[in-house]
């Protein structure tokens, strides 16, 4: 069973996230994401690395929450400065494909208003420490929702580039999982169906 990655920030988009894995499931896809699978703290760019890798595609919901973000000493996942790791599953992708004949299929979700949020967008990114002030915390999370902002931004503005789909309730997001499901299908299908018998030579050679 071909495999497919769930992409987002958790304390958001869980309960889409789910509606998700049963789409996909239902369309004879093995859904992945990141807490599906057991890793070491520290093994855990090398566990999506793997995890991602094994996948045909990437279905990648973007919200309002940035998440956990990479450790900022991390030379070759926040060279540009900083990255949350749900963000890095995308440049992930898109770095594999650059380096790869087989592409993986990318799926931009953006959820309206009226979709599922498991937090409260007040709530998203904020961080309980007791070492931290109330002012620091929200200092923290408000630098994180600039960073999730300008990220939202820039994907949007780029969406030419993506398939891309914006329900705005939890009804059209399961209409948008089926639509994903069947173009997937289809994208597979064509992977492999030469257009012409030098197609299916060159192909062939590359896999050798």
């Amino acid at each position: 069973m071909k495999k497919i990655f769930i992409s987002c920030v958790s304390s958001e988009f869980k309960t889409l996230r789910i509606d998700a894995a049963l789409a996909l499931k239902g369309g004879l896809y093995e859904p992945v994401f990141q807490e599906d699978f057991n890793f070491e703290p520290t093994s855990l760019k090398e566990s999506l690395r793997k995890k991602i890798k094994s996948c045909v595609g990437i279905i990648h919901i973007v919200g309002d929450g940035y998440g956990a973000e990479f450790p900022t000493n991390d030379p070759e996942c926040n060279p540009n400065g900083n990255i949350s790791y749900t963000q890095w599953e995308l440049r992930l992708v898109e770095e594999m494909n650059r380096k790869s004949f087989r592409k993986k299929g990318i799926w931009l979700i953006f959820p309206g208003d009226d979709c599922t949020r498991d937090t409260a967008i007040e709530r998203l990114d904020w961080v309980d420490h007791p070492d931290l002030t109330h002012a620091e915390a929200t200092q923290i999370q408000e630098w994180r929702r600039h960073l999730q902002i300008t990220y939202k931004d820039e994907l949007y503005a780029q969406r030419s580039q993506y398939a891309y789909r914006t329900p705005q309730n939890d009804r059209e997001f399961k209409k948008v999982l089926e639509t994903i499901v069947k173009k997937e299908h289809s994208r597979q299908v064509k992977a492999v169906m030469p257009d012409s018998m030098g197609d299916f030579r060159l192909r062939l050679s590359r896999l050798m």
